[in-house]
């Protein structure tokens, strides 16, 4: 599918889906739902087994549109690189990610382009927006169900309040991005599983001079029984994955000149629950990594003396020590 005009310009959503098999079609319904027409919905199955294959082909013999739906099979490489395949085929000049467990409100995409169209705004890389998180949608009231999302128009004040979050800042399916704009930039980072949304967003965010935000939900993040990352238990791998993405934070913070005492106290806050989970596993070389990263940031711009103290007992008296000691003063501080 191609652009029709300058007024309807061709917007490519990329879903990536692993196993996703009872999910992934509302995901679709909801983007064939949209009141803007002129898409083409690119499906990543990252090497399902479940089915979704010829869920997929039966959907696309029946009643999904062939011209507004593509369906790419790739090898088990994570949501990263299925993002990065499906960037590599769109053809929109907007680009709208979704997870296969999320929905788009019916407007989304609308609202979004127009106000990306108007001339006056023609260098603004992004327009993003609130969204709902829920089990179901539509036997909820809306108003019952849990607002996520900030607002902020200056790139950053946003990238601030998302660096003292540990994984999660800007939902996935908030931004419409401009194609152009992510074409100039390195793609999603395939060695990151576990914040990979955030680590991607601040390094694209540091970039953008400003960013439009529509005050209204427009996207429903799905609470389900299957594994989220954001939910899963912290692996090593996840641990892993958390601490690239801090330190991908903490070097672009330190680029675009953001890392202050202020942004160290934040950062470091977030960093305590990192390493309260890498106390609970088994792998010295990792802990003693992180502690010695640790270390340096807790020196400067500010010396961080009680973060330092703790590293000290824990390697003087062990882990599990320092693990007493913190659930101690969690219980005695309520």
């Amino acid at each position: 599918m191609a652009e029709n005009t300058i007024y309807k310009p061709l917007v490519s959503i990329i879903i990536p889906s692993f196993n996703r098999e009872a999910l992934l079609l509302d995901a679709v319904e909801s983007c064939l739902n949209q009141s803007w027409t002129n898409m083409d919905i690119i499906i990543v199955d990252d090497g399902s087994t479940d089915g979704t294959q010829a869920l997929v082909a039966e959907k696309l013999h029946s009643t999904w549109p062939k011209d507004s739906v593509r369906y790419i099979r790739q090898v088990n490489s994570g949501a990263s690189a299925a993002r990065n395949h499906g960037l590599k085929l769109a053809q929109g000049r907007y680009i709208q990610f979704l997870d296969s467990d999320d929905l788009l409100m019916p407007d989304k995409l609308a609202k979004q382009i127009n106000l990306l169209e108007n001339p006056k705004n023609n260098k603004v890389a992004c327009c993003y927006c609130y969204g709902l998180i829920g089990e179901n949608f539509n036997t909820i009231p809306s108003n019952n169900l849990k607002r996520i999302g900030y607002c902020e128009t200056d790139p950053v004040k946003l990238i601030r309040q998302l660096s003292s979050r540990i994984v999660h800042g800007m939902q996935t399916s908030a931004p419409l991005w401009r194609h152009d704009f992510l074409l100039s930039h390195e793609g999603w980072r395939q060695d990151i599983g576990l914040g990979d949304d955030l680590e991607y967003h601040i390094r694209l965010l540091a970039d953008a001079n400003k960013l439009l935000f529509i005050r209204e939900n427009l996207f429903f993040v799905r609470v389900h029984p299957e594994v989220r990352l954001s939910t899963a238990s912290l692996s090593d791998t996840s641990l892993v994955s958390i601490i690239k993405t801090r330190q991908s934070v903490f070097n672009t913070l330190q680029q675009i000149g953001q890392w202050d005492t202020d942004m160290q106290t934040v950062f470091l806050h977030a960093m305590r629950t990192i390493y309260a989970n890498c106390l609970a596993i088994e792998n010295p070389n990792l802990l003693n990594e992180l502690e010695n990263w640790l270390i340096t940031l807790a020196s400067s711009p500010k010396k961080n003396y009680p973060f330092k103290l703790l590293i000290q007992i824990r390697r003087c008296f062990g882990s599990a020590t320092l693990i007493f000691l913190y659930q101690s003063i969690k219980r005695v501080l309520g």
